[in-house]
């Protein structure tokens, strides 16, 4: 049993299988490359991500110390306000 001109050898086809099989292996190496990047971002993501949840966390509480701060001031300055009222009206009323 002879083979036709158009059809392959075994040869052939192991050499195809071969190139194939290098290809294949070259792809994956690739897939490993890509794959080894990729959790190296998503390790950096997640890293960014909790920073930005810490900035958050402490632009509030400097937004809530602010607020408490400027309403202790409003505070004292109505205290102040009241304070000083009392006075002139004490000076005014003995006219010292």
């Amino acid at each position: 049993m002879q083979a036709s001109s158009n059809e392959p050898t075994l040869l052939d086809v192991i050499q195809r299988l071969d190139k194939l099989n290098t290809e294949f292996d070259k792809l994956n190496t690739e897939f490993d490359k890509f794959s080894t990047e990729f959790d190296k971002l998503n390790t950096e993501v997640e890293h960014f991500s909790k920073e930005l949840g810490q900035t958050q966390k402490w632009q509030d509480r400097t937004w809530d110390v602010v607020k408490w701060v400027g309403g202790i001031s409003a505070g004292l300055s109505i205290s102040a306000a009241i304070a000083l009222v009392g006075l002139l009206l004490r000076f005014a009323g003995t006219g010292q």
